[in-house]
């Protein structure tokens, strides 16, 4: 008999995730402890690396402990821009939480080629005159175009409406993008 268990080895998350799920606070980077300032600047490697099981530790002294080590302990996470809720993955054994951290590019890559591709096609447009046909086909398809579910939602506010004898719309707008 086999017996499987699963490993997280990336978790792909933009900063804002990222800050959330490792329970630090903004502006701060969830990999190392190097101040928002910094960013940018130097060797990251100079800046230590976040210890999130330290910082759970720390957490549970902050509760539990006698007045000064609750204080030690809050001052301590407070340094170094944690939350006060613990992180996500800190108390997974089987990852390392400051290399589980996997920008997303990705989104960020496919949003810059889409706009490099509509500036060229735009510029090609107008370098052979054919920006003013574009937009006249571009308001005429829509012109008719309708989001799904609207027909529907229309078909039933005008029943509506004719049982009613008021004269309604979908929501102060006719469901069609204004020209």
């Amino acid at each position: 008999m086999w017996q499987c268990y699963p490993v997280i080895c990336a978790w792909t998350a933009d900063y804002f995730e990222n800050i959330h799920l490792h329970s630090i606070k903004q502006p701060h980077c969830p990999v190392c402890e190097a101040p928002k300032s910094l960013f940018g600047e130097g060797n990251s490697s100079s800046w230590q690396l976040r210890d999130y099981r330290l910082y759970f530790q720390k957490m549970i002294l902050a509760t539990q402990g006698d007045e000064m080590e609750r204080w030690e302990a809050r001052q301590y996470l407070e340094d170094r821009a944690v939350g006060t809720s613990e992180g996500v993955f800190w108390n997974m054994k089987c990852i390392s939480p400051m290399t589980i951290i996997v920008p997303d590019i990705l989104l960020t890559v496919y949003l810059g080629m889409l706009k490099h591709l509509m500036d060229w096609v735009m510029s090609f447009l107008e370098q052979h005159s054919r920006i003013d046909k574009f937009n006249h086909i571009s308001k005429m398809y829509f012109s008719h175009w309708e989001p799904p579910g609207v027909s529907e939602r229309r078909r039933s506010v005008n029943l509506e409406a004719s049982i009613s004898g008021e004269n309604q719309t979908l929501g102060g707008h006719s469901g069609r993008p204004s020209e």
